[in-house]
This record gives structure tokens, sequence and C-alpha cells, in this order.
């Protein structure tokens, strides 16, 4: 992760340039303010329109660099937003994003490792590195955003409490969890999330030193907002430019929509989220066994963990499809649901000791997704992804590495280190995992599963954007009943085996050219494959 190098984005520049400003000694970034778009207009100054946590964390690391004199010192002088942050060398945000994005990659993968380790001992660290491979933690990692940092904040919180429940110690580990859930709302907000479930997961009798921490944790912001704004309840967010336009405030008001613009949860933002082009669903499938792996969770004595975990990633998915922006701009993924990956990572423990075969046959696209995304340099407009990607690696257009930085070149000598590392961490962490006789049902489901995501990846992302397209909600209707059914098919097969088999044959319909475009025959085939699965359902239960 640390060998690569991205470049700038509206996101990234705003954080950087309220960490620089942070170091002159203001919280303005009115000197930095044509390098973003994200930007706040208050009382004729300009602020980062983001959480201030980030750029207050890499505030240390970033004065180091620059005592060291290695810091970039030429910042741009270009007027316009597009031309400033176009010529900030990619060294500056990869500066900091070492420290806020990379080592918090780190710490994160090493939390995850030792909590499902506790979980579903022997299988920590093949989740951690299907974590660190095979989600969108991969390419953030890489750029200098606020979710891997806010994810680890969060997830270390939990990983604090899971210690503290199994092995007791000293209050200081629950005082400690508060506040590092505190400090990763001050990071990212929509972390209060996480920090209200591991207040139901602490449970009554640890609820106050818990709370004692997280008030801690959060004061940072109050201070902060109290210095830039005057007040400890003003946020840089009420008043984020739309349109930075030639006067750089043409229209403020970015998130004026609902709270902070978060309306009401959207059946057709949950199913872009999940199985459009860039949906979780579609481009890291190993989601779907991290779900299924903490529903087998659940079965056993990790019941609180797998409740909490399953209700953090609803909880995101919901607060997700509530905001007016579900993906928030050129992404390669759901970049808000982030913060929820880690404790799915639970789930891809259980996953592997229970279904190693379908585990891995999910876990194969997913980690070619992300590593293409990342070395194709992940940052594309929305419609443009896969199809992108996959034009760079075949031109070799890839992003620039330490390689190129030195002057050792671009295309495939640039990303060969990155390559061999990448490889070597595949193939350790499946040297780690515990050997086991392979089944054949697991085999059976491996198929089953590849198959069913075969058929949402290609016929999913078509049906919502003909939706568009034509203005109308067969589409969605008829996604929402291909999840439904999918996930009906693989319970069946997770029960049957090869009865679910019949069902997503039918399936494989939607996989013929043009079919896709046709929602209503669409709609009939995944209607007739559910009356199949339903059949095959009550069959296996009947048996059992």
């Amino acid at each position: 992760m640390a060998l690569v190098l991205q470049p700038p984005g509206c996101n990234q520049t705003a954080h950087l340039a309220l960490v620089t400003s942070l170091l002159d000694g203001t919280p303005s970034i009115d000197r930095y303010a044509a390098e973003t778009c994200d930007t706040a207009f208050i009382e004729g100054r300009y602020y980062a329109a983001k959480a201030p946590g980030l750029a207050l964390l890499t505030l240390p690391w970033y004065a180091g660099v620059r005592l060291a004199g290695v810091a970039v010192g030429d910042r741009p002088r270009a007027p316009s937003w597009t031309e400033a942050m176009l010529e900030l060398p990619r060294r500056a945000t990869w500066q900091v994003s070492l420290w806020g994005a990379t080592l918090a990659a780190l710490v994160v993968l090493l939390a995850a490792r030792s909590a499902a380790e506790r979980l579903v001992p022997g299988y920590g660290t093949g989740a951690a590195v299907l974590l660190g491979l095979g989600t969108l933690v991969l390419p953030f990692s890489t750029l200098y955003f606020a979710h891997v940092l806010a994810a680890t904040l969060g997830f270390c919180a939990f990983w604090l409490l899971q210690r503290h429940r199994r092995s007791g110690g000293r209050t200081g580990w629950v005082l400690g969890a508060g506040l590092l859930a505190g400090l990763a709302i001050v990071v990212e907000f929509p972390l209060g999330i996480v920090a209200v479930g591991l207040a139901a997961y602490a449970g009554r009798e640890r609820l106050v030193p818990y709370a004692v921490g997280a008030l801690t944790g959060i004061l940072p912001l109050a201070t902060f907002n109290t210095w830039a704004f005057g007040s400890p309840f003003e946020l840089a967010y009420e008043n984020a430019v739309i349109d930075p336009g030639t006067s750089g405030h043409d229209v403020v008001g970015a998130n004026d929509e609902g709270l902070f613009g978060i309306t009401f949860p959207g059946l057709r933002a949950t199913a872009e989220l999940l199985a459009s082009d860039k949906g979780l669903l579609v481009l890291t499938p190993v989601a779907a066994a991290g779900v299924g792996g903490l529903v087998v969770l659940v079965r056993g004595p990790a019941r609180r963990e797998a409740i909490l975990a399953l209700g953090v990633v609803a909880a995101f998915l919901v607060y997700n499809s509530s905001y007016f922006l579900p993906f928030g701009g050129w992404v390669p993924g759901p970049r808000f649901l982030i913060p929820s990956l880690p404790f799915l990572a639970l789930g891809f423990a259980a996953a592997l000791q229970s279904a190693p075969l379908t585990t891995a046959a999910l876990a194969v696209p997913s980690v070619l997704v992300m590593i293409g995304a990342t070395l194709a340099e992940p940052l594309t407009m929305p419609g443009v992804g896969v199809g992108l990607w996959l034009d760079r690696w075949r031109d070799a257009g890839f992003t620039n590495t330490l390689v190129t930085e030195a002057g050792g070149g671009a295309g495939w000598l640039a990303v060969a280190p990155v390559l061999l590392l990448l490889a070597a961490a595949v193939g350790l962490a499946a040297w780690s995992l515990p050997r086991t006789p392979l089944e054949r049902s697991d085999l059976v489901l491996a198929a089953i599963a590849l198959g069913l995501w075969a058929v949402v990846a290609h016929a999913a992302p078509d049906l919502l954007e003909l939706d568009r397209a034509v203005r109308q909600r067969t589409g969605l209707v008829a996604v929402v009943a291909l999840l439904v059914v999918g996930a009906c098919a693989w319970l069946v097969a997770a029960r049957a085996g090869i009865r679910a088999a019949a069902g997503v044959a039918l399936l494989g319909v939607l996989l013929l050219p043009g079919v896709s475009s046709h929602s209503k025959w669409v709609l009939l085939v995944v209607l007739a494959s559910g009356a199949i699965v339903a059949v095959s359902l009550a069959r296996s239960e009947a048996t059992a």
C-alpha cells in the first residue's frame, strides 16, 4: 500500500489544505482553497468541508515531515481549483496518506486479525488479508480520505471492549474504547453509529466509563469548532459549497437537504449501493460471504459480537442510502460503507472455516477487482469503473509507484514490486489457514455462489441503468427480487446443496446477450426462479 502514489482529488486536497493550515496556525484554508472543491465559505473565509479529525491526527506526522525538510514546498499558484489541484505533486497527498490511511489500514488489519482469531481460532489472518485485499480498504489505504482512519478507530474501540469482555481487566480498557469511539466521530461524523452500537455491546455495567471516554474523545471537535466558528456546535458542513464557480463561493449549501444531506433511506439507493456497476456485491462479492459468516456466528458463542457486526453493517447501509449523494462522487465503490467493513471481516473468519471453497471463490473476483482498481487509479467518474480499469491494465496505464518517483520507469516495471507483495500476502494467508478436508457440498455452494454473482454483476447494473434512462421502477423491482431470490437460493444451497441448482440455472438465462435490457422479462424469470427455490426450500425443510 505504501508503494502506491495516487493522483490528488478534491477530498484528499481538502484534508491536505486543512492539515497544512493547522500547522500554519489557522483553521481557515484561505491560502490553499484553490487546490480543492470540497470547501465551505463562512463570513468571507474558506474552510475544508470535512470533519477535522483526519487533519488533527495527521498534524504531528506532517510537522515531522516538514521539519525533516522533505515536505512538498512549492504549492500551486493557479487561481482555478481544477488547475491548482492538478498541479499539486502526487507526493504531497502521498506523504500524509502514509500516516492517515496506510498506517491506519495496517492497524485495522492487525486488529481485525486479533478480533477474528478470538472468535474463530486459526482463521484470523485469512480474514484480515481478505479485508485488506478484497474490499475497498485496499484502494482507500492509498488515498488521503478519512474512511480508513475512522474505520480503524471505531473497530479498535470494539477490539478493546472485546478484550475486556472476554478476558476481564481494568476499567481503563472500557475508558480507552470510549475515547477511540469519540475520536472516530471527530474523524468522520457517521461513526456515531459505531459508538452507539458499542455502547450497547459494552453493557449497562460498563456504560459510564465508556461514555466518559467517548465524551473526552469528542472534545477535539468542539474545540476546533469553537476556534474556527466561535461555537462548539457549528460545523463546516452547514456552509459547504455546491459550485465553486469563478469566485469560489457561487452556491453555498451542498448539504442543506435534510440533516447535512441525510433524509430518509431509499430502496433505489440501497439497490445502487449493492448491485450497480460500482455496488458492493458487484465489485466485492466476498462481502456476501462475510454476511453469511456472521449469520453462522450468531448461532454460536460469538452471538453478541455477530449481532453487533450485523447491526453495524445494516445501520451503515441504511445511513448511506439516506444520503443525497450515496457514492460520494468519483469513487471505486460505496466509500461510506468502509467503516463497517472491519466488522464484516469477523464473518470472513467464520466463512473460511465453514465454507472455504465458497469463500475463496467469492474472494478471487473481489481481490482481482480491488487490485485492478488500486493500480489503475481508483477515482473514476460515476458509471465508469471496471471497463476503464481493464483498459488501463491492457495499456499498462498504471498509477505511479515509488519506482516511478525514483525514475525507474512506469508501466509493468513500476507495479511489479506491488504485485509481488500482494501475491505474497495471498500465498501466506492461504498457508496460514488450517488444513481441512474439502467437502462436496462446499464445492456445490461455491459454484452456485459464483453463478449468482455472475448473474447479479451482469444483469443488475443494466436494469438500474435502464430505470434511470426511462424513469421507471420495473428494473428496481427486478433487482430487489433478484437479490432476495439469490439470498434464498444460497440458503437452500447451504442446507440442501444441489437442490438449489435448478433455480440458479434458470437465472442463467439473464446472462444471455440483451436479456437484461428487458426489465419485465427479467422480472418474470426471477419470479419463476424464486418459485423453484421456494419449492426446494420447502422440500429441504420437510426432509430435515
